[in-house]
């Protein structure tokens, strides 16, 4: 019991972020839409829908949730390297971030229960500019943190040999602050600083559903519907020397809808595929549509080959490799009102220990988003993923 201990604390511990300066795409009054799945997915594009074994909780699909039959607790991490271009201009950003957590305990007779702790969109930018008045020389900062998470509670059960079901509750919160700030290098002006904190809560559901029409093959089914992330928002202004109350309002955060399909060969080797969409365009704040959004189509193909199973074979020929390629379209529109595309190479990796199936996963993506002809900026993006899944036994029937 004392592992458990340590592993809830280190999980609890380190739940706080660590920002650094991120992306000028993350804005739009909400952030960068970042709802990642497991470091085990991420090896295959992301593919989650369609993908349940006993050692991954935290897909898109709580159905998936259905084959864990021990106790199994998550803890990823993510690292991503940045570099944005635009026009003969370019800027190298980094980010690291422990995305949660996720636990899942089976009940017994086919069903089981999940919680689940992740980011889902992440704000993080700063920018500035050099102006003059008067002649005289000023700089002006924009800058902004924060995002929304989703605290989750899945339950699962399968009723039958060819059939998964699963059904999450979401309570959405999170808070930003974004910060304007005018500093002038003479004495004739006064600096000036303003800033908006934003606080944020909803509920939201999510329902799935795994079916096995062969026994090589698996089908997902995913949905989401829209969520209101109901907002308090407070000014701040320097000049006035004031914090007040500006505004009670509301998010409409999409929903989602996804499918997939996975096929194995000889249970060594699976091949999936998935589709998500996400209808941007119906993001609103205060009832009010955002401008220039645009709705995220996603194609995804991905494959993992496990080379023995068997616990008493050799290390190295337990270690599963992964690898998968994703397409989507980005969830805003560029300044010309242009389609801006976004591109993920990725590859993956799992070190069992234990004899109860832990393991270590490691994922390693290359992506891009945006082209310089088409759209006058790009960002390449390399991220790498680490994450420990610890499963055990903890409740014996006697």
């Amino acid at each position: 019991m004392s592992r458990k201990i340590v592993c809830f604390a280190w999980t609890i511990g380190f739940l706080s972020l660590q920002n650094s300066f991120g992306t000028i795409l993350s804005s739009r009054g909400i952030g960068l839409p970042v709802e990642l799945t497991g470091i085990r997915y991420q090896g295959m594009a992301g593919i989650s829908i369609p993908w349940a074994d006993p050692q991954s909780v935290q897909g898109i699909n709580p159905a998936s949730l259905h084959q864990i039959q021990r106790t199994v607790i998550a803890l990823p991490f993510n690292s991503e390297w940045k570099k944005y271009t635009e026009q003969n201009q370019s800027e190298s950003l980094t980010y690291g971030n422990f995305r949660g957590f996720a636990f899942a305990l089976p009940l017994g007779k086919g069903m089981g229960i999940a919680m689940h702790l992740t980011p889902r969109t992440q704000m993080d930018y700063c920018l500035g500019f050099s102006h003059t008045l008067n002649g005289e020389a000023y700089h002006k900062r924009v800058e902004a943190l924060g995002g929304l998470n989703s605290f989750d509670f899945s339950f699962y059960l399968n009723p039958a040999s060819f059939l998964g079901l699963g059904f999450s509750t979401h309570y959405l919160f999170g808070k930003w602050t974004e910060q304007w700030r005018i500093m002038y290098h003479g004495t004739d002006f006064t600096t000036t600083e303003n800033s908006l904190s934003t606080r944020n809560w909803g509920w939201s559901w999510t329902s799935g559903l795994m079916l096995y029409p062969f026994h090589s093959m698996a089908l997902g089914l995913v949905f989401r519907p829209n969520a209101i992330s109901h907002t308090e928002t407070q000014l701040y202004s320097s000049a006035l020397d004031t914090q007040t109350v500006l505004h009670s309002g509301s998010i409409r955060v999409p929903g989602l809808l996804g499918m997939g399909l996975k096929i194995s060969v000889k249970e060594r080797l699976s091949i999936a595929g998935e589709y998500l969409q996400q209808d941007w365009e119906t993001l609103q704040i205060n009832h009010e549509n955002v401008p220039n959004m645009h709705s995220v189509h996603r194609v995804a193909l991905g494959c993992e080959f496990r080379p023995d199973q068997d616990p008493t074979a050799p290390f190295l020929h337990r270690i599963p490799l992964r690898v998968g390629f994703s397409y989507q379209t980005f969830y805003t529109l560029d300044s010309k009102g242009h389609v801006i595309p976004e591109f993920w190479l990725t590859t993956g990796w799992s070190i069992p220990f234990g004899s109860a199936g832990s393991q270590m996963d490691f994922s390693l993506g290359i992506g891009q988003i945006g082209q310089k002809s088409s759209n006058g900026f790009e960002e390449r993006i390399v991220r790498f993923g680490c994450g420990v899944v610890i499963s055990e036994r903890w409740f014996v029937r006697k």
